[in-house]
């Protein structure tokens, strides 16, 4: 039996499965990686913003989601310690909460951004981690609550 045929080009990934192929500005692609930026705490507020990447690191140009949840260690390794304040949408993107305080389905807009505000007024310093499609981590650096 022949294999199927598509005139849909396919691009080889790092780990050698095939999928279609970017468009030829590489900014639809599916989501593959993630820009996080901390910033410095405003009173008891720590703003996240968060840039969904294609293949190229290129900034999406669709919605996209990935799974994210707080950890106490810099490589994701643990749960992390829940803010006093339920954390919340800034201004862009969507949040689904899949654990109360601790992991999130993150939607972005339709330009790969999300921008979250962390708000505890107590002591901690968490890392957020978010989960790439393929399996991967992108985690930030450390959003710290002095």
């Amino acid at each position: 039996m022949a294999e199927a045929t598509t005139s849909a080009p396919y691009a080889t990934l790092h780990d050698g499965k095939k999928a279609p192929a970017f468009d030829s500005f590489g900014t639809k692609g599916e989501l593959y990686g993630a820009t996080i930026t901390v910033q410095a705490e405003s009173g008891s507020t720590v703003q996240v913003d968060i840039q969904l990447t294609d293949f190229f690191g290129k900034d999406l140009a669709t919605v996209g989601s990935c799974l994210a949840y707080l950890s106490d260690n810099a490589d994701g390794s643990t749960t992390g310690t829940a803010h006093t304040t339920s954390p919340v949408i800034n201004t862009d993107g969507l949040m689904m909460i899949l654990l109360t305080d601790l992991a999130w389905l993150l939607i972005s807009e339709s330009d790969g951004d999300i921008s979250i505000d962390f708000v505890d007024s107590s002591t901690s310093t968490v890392y957020l981690v978010l989960v790439m499609p393929n399996g991967t981590l992108v985690i930030s650096d450390a959003i710290t609550h002095t």
